[in-house]
C-alpha cells in the first residue's frame, strides 16, 4: 500500500507484484494491523488520514524527504542491501546517514507502541528496520517481538563491512524469534553471533521460507482481463517458443548473466523460433548502479538482436515497465520456459508465481543463488555465474520431453501450493506467539 497525492488529494494505492502481493493475504487477517511509511515526503493530518478510508488495518508514520534519503537511500539501499547480498557498496553510508536511522526507528517504535496492546505480538519485516527491535525495548515494550529478513544474510566477514554491524546485531538479539529464508542464512547469522560473542536473549533463530498466495495466481489467469491478454499473446507468438524473464531492476538479479547465456545458446542452435522476453520493472532509478544495469542490459539486448536476428525475427524483446497481476499472469501462462537466475536472492517469488500460474507444460530454470532453489528442486537448477552451464540448461529446457516437463511441474505445483504464504505466516507466528 502506498499513499499518493494529486491535486492536493490523497489516495491509497495498492502495489502489485512480488513481496507486496504475497503479504497482502497476511495483511487481510482480522487480527492483523500493519505499521508503515505513507510514501509521502511530508506530514499529514488525522483528517487527511481518515479520508484514505483505511480503517483500523493500517497505521502510518511520516518521513520528511531529507530523512528518508539518508535513512533509506544511503543507509538501507545504498549500503545494507549490497552488503547483505555479498556485494561491495558503491559508497558506504556516513555517520550523518546513521544519525537519521535512529529517529526513523524511533518513529516506527512510537507508532507501534501507540497501536499495540500489551499481549500483542510484534512482527518487524526486513533489513531497513533492523534497529526497530532495540527501539521497542528501549521504550519498555515487553511484547513478543519477531523479525524476518526477506533478503539473504551474508558471511560474518561480509557483514562486518557495515560500520555498525554490532549495533545492528544487538538490536536483532532483542527479538524472541528471528527468521531467515534459508537455513544457510540462519546459520551464518548464528556464526556471526558466536564469533562476536553477542549473547542474545532467549531467541529462536530459524528458516521460514516465504511462499505466495497460490490461489491468487492460479486463479488470476482465469479472469476476463488475463484471458484477453493471454489470447493476444497466443496470437502474437503463434509457433514461437517463449523464454520469459521477469525481475526488478537490480544488479543482484543476474540480468546481464542471462543475456550472455542466451547469446551463447543462440550461437549453438539453428532454431529461429525462440523469443526471450525480458521484463524489467523500474526500481531505485536514482541510484547510479541501477541506472548502469538498465543501460548495459538494453545495450547487450540490442547487440544480441543485431548479431543473431533477422529482418523478420528478433530473439530479444526488452520491456522496461511494471506489469500488473493480470498481464503478468498471462505471460506466465504463455511462457514455455521461465528463466529465474538471480546471483543471490532471499527467496525469489517470481519462480513460485510462474509455477502457480502455468499449466503442466512449462519448465522452470532456476539459479541456485535463489533461496527458492532449496524448495523447488524439480526445477532445472543452474549456476547463474556459469555462462556455459546456463546456455546448456536453456537448450535442455527447450528440448525437454513433454512427460518430464509435466512430472517436474506437478511436483513444483504441489510444493508451492502446500508451502504458501499462509503456511509461512502460520509457521513464524506459531513460534512467535
Amino acid at each position: 500500500m502506498k499513499v499518493s497525492e494529486k491535486g492536493g488529494e490523497l489516495k491509497a494505492v495498492r502495489t502489485d507484484g512480488g513481496l507486496s502481493t504475497a503479504l497482502a493475504g497476511v495483511w487481510e487477517r482480522p487480527d492483523c494491523l500493519w505499521v508503515g511509511w505513507s510514501g509521502l515526503g511530508r506530514s499529514f493530518s488525522q483528517a487527511e488520514y481518515e479520508s484514505l478510508g483505511l480503517g483500523h488495518k493500517l497505521a502510518l508514520i511520516n518521513l520528511e524527504s531529507d530523512l528518508y534519503h539518508a535513512y533509506y537511500d544511503n543507509f538501507a539501499n545504498g549500503s545494507m542491501w549490497p552488503v547483505l547480498h555479498g556485494f561491495e557498496p558503491r559508497t558506504m553510508y556516513t555517520e550523518a546517514d546513521m544519525a537519521a536511522v535512529k529517529p526513523v526507528s524511533e518513529r516506527f517504535a512510537a507508532c507501534i507502541e501507540r497501536v499495540s496492546g500489551r499481549h500483542d505480538a510484534i512482527w518487524v519485516h526486513d533489513f531497513h528496520l533492523v534497529l526497530v527491535p532495540q527501539a521497542l525495548r528501549q521504550r519498555g515494550l515487553r511484547n513478543r517481538i519477531g523479525f524476518f529478513l526477506h533478503i539473504p544474510f551474508p558471511t560474518p566477514e561480509q557483514f562486518r563491512k557495515l560500520p555498525h554491524h554490532r549495533q545492528i546485531a544487538a538490536s536483532l538479539a532483542q527479538c524472541d524469534v528471528i527468521g531467515f529464508q534459508t537455513e544457510g542464512d540462519a546459520e551464518r547469522f548464528r556464526r556471526y553471533l558466536r564469533e562476536e560473542s553477542i549473547a542474545p536473549r532467549r531467541v529462536k533463530i530459524g528458516a521460514y521460507p516465504i511462499g505466495i498466495d497460490y490461489s491468487q495466481y492460479a486463479e488470476a489467469r482465469q479472469t476476463p482481463v488475463a484471458q484477453d491478454f493471454l489470447g493476444e499473446l497466443r496470437r502474437e507468438y503463434l509457433q514461437k517458443t517463449v523464454l520469459l524473464s521477469v525481475s526488478r531492476l537490480d544488479y543482484t538479479k543476474g540480468i546481464m548473466h542471462q543475456l550472455r547465456a542466451l547469446d551463447r545458446m543462440l550461437a549453438q542452435t539453428k532454431r529461429r523460433d525462440l523469443v526471450y522476453k525480458l521484463i524489467v520493472s523500474p526500481s531505485r532509478e536514482d541510484l547510479v548502479e541501477y541506472q548502469e544495469v538498465k543501460e548495459q542490459s538494453a545495450a547487450l539486448a540490442a547487440d544480441i538482436n543485431r548479431r543473431h536476428g533477422r529482418d523478420d525475427w528478433q530473439p530479444v524483446e526488452f520491456t522496461y515497465r511494471t506489469f500488473d497481476v493480470d498481464e503478468l499472469s498471462a505471460w506466465y501462462a504463455r511462457a514455455d520456459v521461465m528463466v529465474v537466475t538471480p546471483l543471490t536472492d532471499g527467496m525469489n517469488l517470481v519462480a513460485k508465481e510462474y509455477v502457480a500460474a502455468h499449466d503442466d507444460g512449462g519448465v522452470l530454470l532456476l539459479g541456485r543463488g535463489a533461496g527458492a532453489a532449496e524448495q523447488l528442486r524439480e526445477a532445472v537448477i543452474v549456476d547463474p555465474n556459469d555462462t556455459a552451464e546456463m546456455a546448456t540448461a536453456m537448450l535442455r529446457a527447450l528440448e525437454m520431453p513433454v512427460d518430464e516437463r509435466r512430472r517436474r511441474m506437478q511436483a513444483l505445483k504441489l510444493n508451492v501450493q502446500t508451502e504458501d504464504v499462509h503456511w509461512w505466516a502460520e509457521s513464524f507466528l506459531s513460534d512467535l506467539t
